[in-house]
């Protein structure tokens, strides 16, 4: 498994198009979020990242926020799925984590704490 760190689950009960966002550090440096979609058709959802619909000459397109090549897809929502499990069967698990009060702990009020401040 790549470097996944699952940082927060956020539940939208009463959006119809959102079921949930989870946001994960990718890579150690990425932070991205990822959506549970509804798939109004058939009733199921999907976890994908972020995307923005916009209309190019009367077709209906969609761009992605994120997207890595070295990233295979049915990985990283088996880790999203795993994850959200584990924190909606055990909400404290998150908070546990310290990921919900600080979900940069390398960080220490923006400084690296491996860092040095020069002055």
């Amino acid at each position: 498994m790549k470097d996944y760190e699952f940082i927060s689950y956020t539940q939208y009960p009463e959006d119809q198009y959102v079921n949930a966002s989870c946001k994960l550090r990718v890579m150690g440096r990425f932070v991205v979020t990822y959506v549970e979609k509804k798939n109004t058709k058939s009733g199921g959802t999907f976890w994908d990242t972020m995307s923005s619909g916009m209309t190019v000459q009367g077709e209906k397109k969609y761009a992605k926020a994120f997207k890595d090549p070295l990233i295979e897809e049915e990985e990283i929502t088996d880790f999203i799925r795993a994850n959200v499990k584990r924190v909606t069967a055990s909400p404290s698990a998150l908070q546990m984590s310290g990921s919900i009060a600080n979900p940069y702990p390398h960080l220490q009020n923006g400084v690296a704490e491996n860092e040095s401040v020069p002055f």
